[in-house]
C-alpha cells in the first residue's frame, strides 16, 4: 500500500525495508479517509512485516 505521504525521493527495497508504522498525533486533523488509509497501512505491515504496537 502507498504512503498517504508523497514525496519526491525514490526509495530502494521491499515495504518492509523502508516503510514505518504511521502514527497520527493528537495534533494531527484527518478524515475517516485518512483513518483508513493509516489502519490498512499498519494492518499490512503487522500482517507483513511484524509490527507490533
Amino acid at each position: 500500500m502507498p504512503s498517504i505521504a508523497g514525496g519526491c525521493a525514490t526509495a530502494t527495497g521491499d515495504f518492509c525495508d523502508v516503510a514505518r508504522p504511521l502514527r497520527p498525533s493528537v495534533q494531527d486533523t484527518v478524515t475517516l479517509e485518512t483513518v483508513a488509509q493509516v489502519v490498512a497501512h499498519n494492518r499490512y505491515g503487522r500482517e507483513h512485516c511484524g509490527w507490533t504496537p
